[in-house]
């Protein structure tokens, strides 16, 4: 069973993780001991305290509350969602309320994402143990999936025609940052063809509903795009209208095919809604400037009414406009959360989306529009008797160095005794153009349960969700203005009387384990240590070895390392560089696949901390990419991270007042 909410004191956590009172004492100044090495399953685990059945027998209680995903609606009204079964997730036929899922995968590695096609077939994309190098596949229900796209390369599927006959996807060759669009009639594959090539980041977005033109989207930099309309009888490409520096995204073609909806920060701080006549080049703002961004929409089929989410501090609202009269009408009331996959049926008389909050992951929800009933069509699985206990993080703000407000989610757990300060983890998102949000966090409500700590979820500097500015508060030279905003929220956390400035972890997977290895550095007395997951060690390093077709990218958001200046600075801020300045331990874990941050930023900052005699425990799983998605590593990684912190929080005195 989940740990209760009484269990709060650091020695029944440690008793209940397996670890014993002998091997609470970590030196922060003497060496690891001996080669400590264990093997779970694919993953090779180094100094760490012994990981049991009963503990990942804890962790995979919550990694067994298991959320939903959809995908997209099929012609007969039934739903294909993603969904949890067994070790990785698969694609399901759903075609009725909470009724029995169609399994229609079952591959060892999970699909990433799929789209539905004509004839009840459909399309997706799968790699190879997180190596992000995608293949597509076709199938029809109970028919065996065929590879369509060519043999080493990697393939991002992002768009099916209107009817459903037409998909397409970019490519990429090893060590090739070209991408090459390539679109196929998937009832006559002898009909596939290249029709647009560029030297940087290009995939294909909307089809015409004549399915004679395709919407290419540009990528140029992390928040940056274009749009290039291509004529697939003719082969022209043309620019269509942008703004250097804007986000030009999602477009879709109303029925017409003369005019498309897209969302747009051209000329704004917030992403909006925007409209653009083909023929005369006029546009029009469709959304109120809310201050906020429109995040996600789908057109109805008749092209009469759009429905959009906007991100209101982290949270989705729901809105619907009717075109012809530019009214906006707000959405039923829904449970706190973030919504995701907001698509119309094909008959346009119902709206299908993802949700998932802080306390239930993500569920597929219906909204009939004749009389704006809502249905939930699918319920979490999970072995958990009660999910009362978990924890609804508040939002809350802090003031940092320049008076910037910096906003965070705080999961507070009450604590066991009076007057004793809860320890603390700050829990960092990746990125850094990503936002912490109030969705379901397995590993953070286990963490603040059964240790009984506060978690922080700050959105420092360069987060999404804030306007275009705040985003690029930390780009090239600014980066360690994010680290100073880490030191404001120490400050907070110092001046919160149930919280204790001597017990604050640091964690955070790829940029937030950046942020995780650069607070080690900058606020050395301030921390009791660190769990870097997949972070960058050393930004030279990183952009030289991260894969090809994500370089040019990443030169934008944190600097060209070709150039000398650059290279200086970013090699002086770089956690390698200062790793003489981390005095705390480090848990650090990998996966040997990841295309994006290589291992080799995790054997090196491993190496020189244990050269230093920091204590450095390594967790390398080989079976893993960037980030964790089986479910055997994910409950591995959960418990072996607690296990982690409760041994730091025990060496530090309890802060009682």
């Amino acid at each position: 069973m989940i740990a209760p909410p009484f269990l709060r004191s650091l020695g029944a956590v440690l008793l209940a993780l397996g670890v014993s009172a002998p091997a609470l004492g970590i030196s922060q100044q003497s060496r690891s001991p001996g080669p400590d090495i264990q093997q779970v399953g694919a993953a090779r685990l180094e100094h760490l305290p012994l990981i049991t059945e009963a503990d990942l027998e804890a962790a995979r209680e919550y990694e067994s509350l298991r959320g939903v995903s959809l995908l997209d609606w099929f012609d007969d009204g039934s739903l294909l969602i993603h969904a949890r079964d067994g070790a990785v997730n698969q694609l399901f036929r759903l075609a009725a309320p909470k009724g029995m899922r169609q399994q229609l995968t079952t591959a060892a590695d999970p699909p990433v994402i799929g789209f539905p096609l004509a004839g009840g077939g459909f399309a997706y994309i799968r790699d190879a143990a997180g190596d992000e190098w995608y293949e597509v596949l076709l199938a029809g229900i109970g028919a065996a999936p065929l590879r369509i796209s060519e043999p080493d390369t990697r393939n991002l599927l992002t768009a099916v025609s209107p009817d459903r006959r037409h998909v397409a996807w970019a490519s990429v060759a090893r060590g090739s940052a070209e991408h090459t669009v390539v679109v196929v009639d998937a009832s006559k594959l002898d009909t596939q063809k290249r029709v647009y090539k560029d030297v940087g980041s290009a995939f294909p977005a909307a089809f015409s509903n004549d399915g004679n033109r395709l919407i290419v989207s540009r990528q140029i930099a992390p928040t940056e795009r274009s749009m290039v309309l291509v004529d697939l009888v003719t082969g022209t490409a043309t620019p269509l209208a942008g703004e250097q520096g804007a986000m030009l995204r999602d477009p879709q073609f109303l029925p017409d095919d003369q005019s498309i909806i897209y969302v747009s920060d051209a000329g704004s701080d917030a992403m909006r809604l925007v409209s653009l006549d083909l023929r005369s080049g006029k546009q029009r703002d469709l959304t109120r400037r809310s201050g906020w961004n429109v995040e996600l929409f789908d057109l109805a089929p008749d092209g009469r009414s759009v429905a959009y989410t906007v991100n209101a501090d982290g949270y989705s609202e729901l809105y619907l406009i009717d075109l012809a009269s530019g009214r906006v009408h707000r959405g039923p009331k829904l449970p706190r959360g973030v919504i995701s996959s907001l698509r119309y049926s094909p008959d346009g008389s119902r709206i299908a989306f993802g949700l998932a909050t802080a306390t239930s992951p993500g569920d597929v929800w219906v909204l009939k529009l004749a009389g704006r009933k809502l249905e939930r069509w699918t319920m979490p699985g999970s072995e958990i008797a009660s999910t009362d206990g978990f924890i609804e993080p508040k939002l809350i703000r802090f003031r940092s160095f320049d008076g910037l407000q910096i906003p965070a989610f705080l999961y507070r757990p009450e604590a066991a005794e009076a007057n004793v300060r809860l320890p603390v983890i700050i829990d960092f998102h990746g990125g850094p153009e990503d936002q912490a949000r109030p969705v379901y966090r397995r590993d953070l409500q286990y963490y603040a349960r059964s240790l009984g700590a506060a978690v922080i979820q700050p959105n420092v500097r360069g987060s999404a969700g804030y306007g275009k500015r705040f985003m690029s508060l930390d780009n090239g030279s600014k980066r360690e203005d994010a680290v100073r905003d880490v030191g404001a929220l120490l400050d907070w956390i110092a001046s919160q009387s149930d919280l204790d400035p001597k017990r604050v972890i640091v964690s955070g997977g790829s940029y937030g384990g950046y942020l995780t290895l650069a607070s080690l550095i900058h606020y050395p007395d301030r921390l009791a240590g660190g769990a870097d997951a997949y972070g960058v060690s050393n930004f030279i390093t990183f952009l030289e070895s991260t894969a090809e077709y994500r370089r040019a990218l990443r030169r934008p958001e944190y600097g060209d390392e070709r150039d000398a200046e650059m290279r200086k600075f970013l090699q002086a801020i770089s956690p390698l560089t200062n790793v003489e300045l981390m005095q705390k331990p480090l848990l650090v874990m990998q996966g040997a696949n990841d295309p994006r941050v290589p291992r080799s930023e995790s054997d090196q900052i491993v190496s020189a901390l244990r050269a230093r005699g920091i204590h450095a425990p390594y967790i390398l799983f080989e079976d893993e990419g960037h980030g964790f998605r089986k479910e055997a590593n994910q409950a591995l990684h959960i418990a072996a991270q607690a296990a982690f912190m409760a041994k730091l929080f025990s060496t530090v005195h309890d802060g009682a007042r």
